[in-house]
């Protein structure tokens, strides 16, 4: 005996039983693979949606980008202590290449798979699901962890293509 199922009012067991009878039906099965794979979808938009915005910042951080300085002029500031700090006044920075930078990080992933979907298409169809799966989920999770240790351009073009 199980619990009872506040919104259902109905006994866990039994909610089971309809469930994994509802899945059973071959029509059924289509409409839930349709809606996994629809929100996978949505929550892969999601995240690179949150990373648009962020990424060129970071970039900047880490210098991946040649800078140039221009329209400026130096001044001097004498401290207490003997020492000086100069400083550029006035300065306009320019991020040398960063749109091209950004649209080649982006789209390497895309590029990619337009070289490995078909691949591993043929490949599923061969051995199964399953471990292509295995695969495809250790090469994401090993892709979002060399994202968050990525230090340079490279590392993140070579994590996004990756992914």
């Amino acid at each position: 005996m199980g619990f009872n199922v506040p919104l259902l009012n109905r006994d866990s067991d039994a909610v089971k039983a309809a469930t994994k009878q509802w899945i059973d039906q071959p029509q059924n099965q289509k409409k839930l693979v349709l809606v996994i794979v629809s929100v996978a979808l949505l929550l892969d938009n999601m995240l690179y949606m949150v990373i648009v915005p962020i990424i060129p910042k970071y970039l900047r951080d880490i210098h991946a980008y040649q800078v140039e300085f221009y329209g400026y002029h130096n001044e001097t500031e004498r401290l207490p202590n003997g020492s000086g700090i100069v400083r550029a006044v006035g300065a306009k920075i320019d991020y040398k290449d960063e749109d091209i930078e950004l649209g080649w990080l982006f789209a390497s992933k895309a590029m990619l798979q337009i070289f490995v979907n078909p691949f591993s298409g043929y490949i599923i169809d061969r051995i199964g699901y399953e471990i292509p799966m295995i695969i495809g989920l250790t090469v994401m999770f090993s892709s979002t962890a060399i994202f968050a240790l990525g230090q340079s351009y490279g590392v993140l073009f070579f994590a996004r293509s990756l992914q």
